[in-house]
């Protein structure tokens, strides 16, 4: 009985290392294709597909560089998928979003997140950009960094209408008062 136990548990161990190395190989295919690169979309992305190819397929047909200000609520919503080149070494890491417009570059938003797992090879996650907070009309760069040490990153923009100005000029004292 307990050879057939030992059996069991060799055929079990077997099946799960396969199944690790199936699983391996498929990320490695993603990977290579997308590895350092963060891809947005106006929608979440998939976590999974039937097979490396159609995911990468999934991804590519989602994926977008240009956003459009959601005029109601005066915000962009944007999904993101940061894929990594090696093992996120950490469960620690920070979104830095860059306004690149012109020949700047200024931190427009950064913050700690944490991931699931360390070593992952990818994060599926979203942002909000709001416009009293970053502006509109401008070229971006979103890193995933840790330790300081870009992993991914991606360019996109965020497209608006722009305040509208009359002209007028109002110096605050009253039009009807005259100067003595």
């Amino acid at each position: 009985m307990t050879t057939r136990r030992a059996i069991l548990a060799l055929a079990f161990l077997l099946l799960l290392g396969s199944l690790a190395s199936a699983g391996k190989a498929k990320g490695d295919k993603v990977a290579k294709k997308f590895g350092g690169k963060v891809v947005l979309s106006e929608k979440r992305f998939p976590m999974a597909a039937k097979s490396p190819a159609a995911y990468i397929a999934k991804v590519k047909k989602q994926s977008k560089a240009k956003f459009w200000e959601d005029k109601a609520n005066k915000r962009w919503k944007i999904h993101f998928a940061a894929f990594f080149k090696k093992p996120l070494p950490d469960l620690e890491y920070q979104l830095k979003v860059y306004d690149i417009t012109g020949n700047q570059k200024s931190v427009m938003l950064a913050f700690d997140q944490y991931a699931d797992s360390s070593g992952m090879m990818s994060l599926i996650s979203d942002i909000t950009l709001e416009r009293d907070s970053v502006g509109v009309n401008k070229q971006c760069l979103i890193t995933v960094e840790v330790g300081g040490r870009v992993m991914a990153s991606g360019t996109f923009q965020i497209l608006g209408e722009a305040e509208k100005f009359d002209g007028k000029v109002d110096f605050g004292g009253d039009a009807n008062s005259e100067d003595e």
